[in-house]
């Protein structure tokens, strides 16, 4: 394999290439045209499968729809949302028909400007009290409790006389709550917990969410089951559609970010990729024959190029970079 000395990862875009983002849009329209043959499903399955970046923007596009009508429902007057409104409005006005000869023109335009809208998590941004870009942050709330949102994170607060909530709509956080006196809601899509006086951190993804109790303890209620579970300071879970799992964070510090490091203790590399993922824009990946080897140190998050290129080297491994989102460790 060919090994891209001269590129630095460090110039690689920060999102999606338009192209990329006009042939996801392509497809799902002509998908949902009524038109469609079973070659076209085919095809569009091998452009999903030849290119990371292009399931990746398969998967972007399908929550485009669901995120322009929550837009709506906000009412707000805002000139972004103003647009996204439209494009939600003028797609419902088309038929099928209509929206795939339209897709070389406004409808085409439109809907790439609502796709970079999401990607970019304007949309959650918009929705927020707090949110974050490419930088930590770090807030002190009503009452007083500390929140950090690492980068691309987003919440939504709602504070009463009774209770208090937190909801998490992108990326992590770490929360230290203040003022025991009224309880404290933690939500995101899969789980919601409670807590009096704890340190907590919490990530959002679309498949799951991860609670680690750093502080305390917490009562957790995942959104498929009708009980709860106490969670107490050293503990840490990963909560899915269907179930629940209990993590060993031994092996990793889940809220090393707000010191800006990535620390890990005997991770085989798999997983070490599989959490540096959150970190990293793209794509990483090992070969089956260094899955499990196990990587131990503290990483300065500042640069995850350095930090593939120490571990590659630990391994006495190789990193090639096949694409400017695409890095992997070789043997």
């Amino acid at each position: 394999m060919e090994n891209h000395a001269e590129f630095s990862p460090q110039d690689a875009p920060l999102y999606i290439s338009e192209a990329v983002v006009e042939q996801a849009i392509h497809w799902r329209i002509r998908l949902e045209s009524g038109e469609f043959q079973s070659s076209d499903v085919q095809a569009c399955k091998q452009w999903r499968q030849s290119d990371p970046l292009h399931e990746l923007a398969w998967q972007r596009l399908q929550q485009m729809e669901s995120a322009l009508h929550r837009v709506a429902d906000q009412g707000s007057s805002d000139i972004a949302h103003a647009a996204l409104l439209k494009t939600d409005t003028h797609f419902q006005s088309l038929s099928r028909r209509q929206a795939l000869r339209k897709l070389g023109g406004a409808a085409l335009s439109v809907a790439a400007f609502s796709w970079m809208a999401l990607d970019q998590g304007m949309i959650h941004r918009l929705q927020a009290d707090f949110s974050t870009g490419s930088v930590i942050s770090h807030q002190v709330l009503q009452d007083q409790s500390d929140v950090w949102l690492n980068q691309e994170s987003a919440i939504e607060l709602g504070f009463t006389q009774d209770s208090r909530q937190v909801a998490l709509t992108r990326g992590e956080i770490c929360l230290s709550t203040a003022d025991e006196a009224r309880p404290m809601w933690i939500k995101t899509p899969h789980t919601r917990m409670t807590t009096q006086s704890a340190q907590v951190f919490v990530r959002n993804t679309p498949d799951h969410a991860l609670i680690q109790v750093a502080k305390g303890q917490a009562q957790i209620t995942p959104e498929f089951a009708d009980g709860s579970f106490n969670a107490h300071a050293g503990q840490a879970f990963r909560i899915t559609e269907s179930h629940v799992h209990e993590l060993d964070n031994r092996r990793f510090d889940y809220s090393g970010w707000i010191d800006g490091v990535f620390s890990v203790r005997n991770m085989p590399l798999k997983d070490f990729l599989a959490e540096l993922s959150s970190y990293r824009s793209g794509f990483m990946h090992c070969d089956p024959a260094l899955e499990n080897y196990l990587v131990s140190g503290v990483y300065q998050l500042r640069d995850t190029d350095v930090i593939l290129q120490t571990v590659a080297r630990s391994a006495r491994a190789k990193l090639n970079y096949r694409t400017r989102w695409w890095a992997e460790i070789t043997t």
